[in-house]
Formats: structure tokens, C-alpha cells, sequence
């Protein structure tokens, strides 16, 4: 999917009040909201994988923090 394609879809979400736009220090970031958010958190808690998409969750922020680690030191430092 091409970026504009996601900020096309962003912006519809926004737009059918969906996803809310927040301002931030020179950015903005997009919340979805509450009553949604609950919803999805239901639906997943009934679906009986809440525990498995938590441990995913956290594996991938886990790797992520591992690689940067590794990474700081070396040459690629920049980038």
C-alpha cells in the first residue's frame, strides 16, 4: 500500500469521526476513540488471543529496543 494510500484512509477515518486528530509539538498524532477502542479491546478479550497479541506486543518492542542497543555503537549510528 502507497503512503498516500494510508493518509487517504486516515483522513476518511477522520473524517466518518472515527479517528480523532491530535495536536502535537509540530506534529499530529491520531487516537482512535475510546468507545471504539473498547470495543476492539472486547471483541479481542472474547476472542480468547488477548494474551497471545500481549506477548506479541511485547516480543516486537522487545526485539526492537534488543536492536537499537546493538546498533547504537556502531556505524549505522546515524541512521
Amino acid at each position: 500500500m502507497a503512503d498516500c494510500d494510508v493518509l487517504n484512509l486516515v483522513g476518511a477515518l477522520v473524517d466518518k469521526s472515527v479517528v480523532q486528530r491530535v495536536e502535537g509539538e509540530g506534529e499530529y498524532r491520531y487516537r482512535l476513540l475510546d468507545t471504539i477502542c473498547g470495543y476492539g479491546a472486547e471483541q479481542l478479550d472474547h476472542s480468547g488471543r488477548s494474551e497471545e497479541y500481549a506477548r506479541r506486543h511485547r516480543d516486537f518492542f522487545l526485539h526492537m529496543a534488543q536492536r537499537a542497543g546493538e546498533e547504537w555503537p556502531g556505524d549505522q549510528q546515524v541512521e
